[in-house]
């Protein structure tokens, strides 16, 4: 009688069937199948069973016999009349059983990104017999691979609006390491977020490349709302570009070691309008959103040095963590912050640090008045001698901050700090120690 069975449960064969198996096994789909076809059914032993492929090697080349692989059997690979000839033998192979064979070809050089539809073999011949019954089968039915799949970009039209700038598809072969277009598509009222992979089976390399697969890929356009919102009495507000945060350890955009330490110059600027003298760009608002945009361009000195800029629309709202945000930048001579909202920051901690080749900085546009972080913030600037803070908005009280403030002009001398009044004057004579002067002004 039949019995039922979970795919991996050990299944033993009773007495009765002992004429087609005696031993036991573990049951999945395949083996399971195999064994009740076993049971209810006597197999015939092929007297010869060998399958005999030619390689279609006007496109293809096998490198060797180690990329075929056969579940059973012998397989041996030789050259005849110019063709890569396989042959397989199964020895006792058996009536109603399953036996695989997989092979790895190599499309030839010349038609790789050429794009076309290549058969695989030439021929095929399967060659048996069993019980005196002999047949020999041609047949030039072979796999055939499609080498001319496209990376398809959609708009994926935002509602009531009309997607514009949509790059071109592209043709690509399969293992191709395809690169994601930088291109932005636009839309009237609705922010770019960037492309994403749609279609299935497709392998990321990270966010900008993937290997093309054995199918098209499609690229879909994402959209966010312009970031405007309405309070309850009908006033209407922009929501402000605020700038990402940063640690010692960023290593993106601008911060990567690509360009950080040949950064000479870093300036702000009240739009994000990227000219066409920018080398590379990069969105670094707090948002994700493109409202803080900073690119990099040669500074004009012809020997592989940058200059930065970083921009918005009507100016650049700080991070409230503005620690690390310049730090160890030791080739920059100047830093204009002219454009850079501090109001909203509470840290500065390490934020020049490193600083080593800046001469002098003006911070007397700062807004520190919420600060309660600055330890570090200009250990290092070996080479800074003059700091003017003489308009900054400072605390109204020190009191709080001594213990935040520990190191923070440590290896700087001959340092000359411009203050406003004798409060300030005093908290930062502290920290500078003796070979450096607060001066009010």
């Amino acid at each position: 009688d039949a019995e039922a069975y979970f795919v991996f449960d050990t299944v033993s064969i009773s007495e009765e069937e002992t004429s087609c198996s005696g031993y036991q096994f573990i049951a999945d789909m395949e083996s399971l199948n195999n064994v009740l076809f076993d049971v209810s059914v006597a197999p015939i032993l092929y007297d010869n069973f060998q399958i005999v492929d030619y390689i279609e090697n006007d496109y293809f080349t096998l490198e060797s016999e180690d990329d075929i692989i056969v579940s059973e059997g012998e397989v041996a690979l030789e050259e005849e009349n110019g063709l890569q000839k396989i042959t397989w033998t199964i020895p006792n192979y058996r009536s109603g059983s399953n036996a695989s064979l997989s092979m790895k070809l190599k499309l030839k050089d010349e038609l790789i990104g050429q794009g076309g539809v290549y058969p695989t073999n030439r021929n095929e011949q399967i060659i048996s017999q069993i019980e005196n019954q002999s047949e020999n089968v041609s047949s030039t039915l072979t796999p055939v691979l499609k080498d001319d799949y496209q990376v398809i970009y959609e708009g994926n039209d935002p509602e009531g609006c009309s997607v514009e700038n949509l790059p071109n598809n592209e043709n690509h072969s399969v293992f191709d390491v395809v690169s994601i277009t930088e291109e932005a598509a636009s839309c009237s009222g609705y922010e770019f977020k960037g492309w994403e992979i749609i279609s299935d089976e497709v392998t990321k390399i990270n966010d900008d490349y993937f290997i093309m697969p054995e199918g098209n890929v499609i690229l879909r356009a994402t959209w966010g709302k312009v970031s405007i919102s309405k309070s309850m009495d009908g006033e209407v507000y922009v929501i402000p570009p605020i700038m990402k945060q940063y640690s010692s350890s960023s290593n993106d955009d601008y911060h990567s070691s690509t360009y950080k330490s040949k950064i000479t110059s870093i300036v702000t600027k009240s739009n994000k309008e990227i000219p066409t003298t920018a080398i590379e760009s990069w969105d670094v608002s707090e948002l994700e959103d493109g409202s803080v945009v900073a690119y990099i361009e040669d500074d004009g000195r012809g020997a592989g040095a940058y200059k930065v800029t970083i921009g918005g629309d009507g100016g650049i709202i700080a991070h409230q963590d503005t620690s690390c945000l310049f730090y160890n930048f030791d080739m920059v001579e100047s830093i204009d912050l002219t454009y850079l909202d501090t109001s909203q920051m509470t840290d500065m901690y390490r934020m020049f640090y490193g600083c080593s080749s800046l001469t002098s900085l003006d911070l007397s546009s700062f807004d520190a008045s919420n600060i309660r972080f600055m330890q570090y913030m200009f250990s290092g600037c070996s080479s800074l001698k003059t700091l003017d803070m003489r308009n900054a908005t400072i605390p109204a009280s020190f009191s709080s901050l001594p213990s935040n403030s520990t190191s923070m002009f440590s290896g700087t001398s001959d340092l000359t700090v411009f203050v406003k009044d004798e409060t300030a004057r005093s908290f930062i004579q502290w920290r500078l120690g003796n070979n450096s002067t607060a001066v009010i002004a």
